[in-house]
């Protein structure tokens, strides 16, 4: 067995369901895997021929914790060469592993062995072949095989052939969805910055006329962020001295949202929030929804401004309300008649 690198077909646009999807190359790793042999030449002595197959995920550069139904898909193309470029290759296996914490810089562990982080993608449950493939018209069932790695099998409702390279029939592309159900537990580049997740995608053939075997493996990155909750909130716009306050606030967009959130009150009459809080109250969350502050009772009448923060967790991002937003405001007046 011989490493071969793959014919690249150029960039393009796929048009897939209505959809266009740019097909990206920069950070995608493919190797080849090939059945190899020497042919004699008739004047140059031996050349190499060989069978296999040019494997690519196509996962978008970057999704969010909280993501339904994203666009992806595979590549798969017949890579056979020398004398052997005569080749057809019927697919016999087709996997994904579509979270990953290895590196794609190493050649691809199909079954992403040291690396695995099963649950932070979820495949849908079928795909389909795209319009002008080799798998035009092809529905395959998506099947997890693997309860370790989370790894795909893809299986077509039919034979898939791919025709010899540079033919019109050469390469199958499949396009299915996926769900980002929490942010990866490992970075497969610890170094950069983001939380990188890596996609291995696995193909073998049976090619004729040669009755060979090969098989190709390939690599995507993708970026997982957090989910920007939303924190929106209701503080009493009028109050008196003595009378007990408490700031509400409403956590909407989260992913399972936890952590908590800190309810800050500055006055009397501190425009900027700079001085020491006069109260603080924190609550812990649970989900998006409703949360109350303590009461706080004033002691003294002016301008009082609530400051609410959510914590963020590892699925969530922090987020908090600014000083002096209008629903954040609170006018406290002195009880008519209490001495001065």
């Amino acid at each position: 067995m011989l490493p071969h690198s793959p014919r690249e077909a150029p960039a393009r646009v796929v048009d897939s369901g209505g959809r266009r999807r740019a097909v990206r190359y920069a950070c995608r790793v493919a190797v080849v895997l090939v059945a190899s042999l020497l042919v004699p030449a008739v004047s140059a002595g031996p050349a190499l021929a060989g069978v296999g197959l040019g494997v690519t995920p196509e996962f978008p550069a970057k999704v969010t914790v909280g993501d339904t139904d994203v666009p992806a898909g595979i590549r798969i193309a017949n890579a056979a060469f020398g004398g052997e470029a005569d080749n057809s290759a019927t697919l016999t296996d087709i996997t994904v592993v579509p979270s990953c914490a290895l590196s794609p810089a190493a050649p691809p562990d199909t079954n992403c062995t040291g690396g695995e982080d099963r649950g932070a993608l979820r495949l849908s449950a079928s795909g389909t072949g795209v319009a002008d493939s080799a798998c035009e018209g092809r529905t395959f069932t998506i099947t997890e095989i693997d309860q370790t790695s989370g790894r795909y099998r893809l299986t077509p409702d039919a034979p898939v052939v791919l025709g010899p390279p540079d033919s019109a029939t050469d390469t199958c592309l499949i396009d299915f969805t996926f769900d980002v159900a929490r942010m990866p537990a490992k970075d497969a580049f610890p170094d950069q910055s983001g939380l990188q997740t890596t996609q291995v995608g696995f193909s073998a053939a049976t090619f004729s006329p040669s009755s060979l075997t090969g098989s190709g493996s390939g690599t995507d990155v993708t970026t997982v962020a957090k989910a920007v909750p939303t924190l929106t909130t209701e503080a009493p716009p009028t109050s008196t001295v003595g009378q007990p306050v408490s700031d509400v606030a409403t956590l909407s967009g989260g992913v399972g949202p936890g952590g908590e959130i800190t309810f800050t009150l500055f006055g009397p009459d501190d425009a900027e929030c700079v001085g020491p809080p006069v109260f603080t109250s924190t609550r812990p969350v649970d989900g998006d929804g409703q949360y109350t502050s303590e009461a706080f009772t004033p002691t003294a009448p002016g301008t009082y401004r609530w400051v609410a923060a959510y914590s963020g967790d590892d699925a969530n991002d922090a987020v908090t309300t600014a000083c002096g937003e209008a629903n954040e405001i609170t006018e406290v007046a002195a009880v008519l008649g209490a001495p001065a």
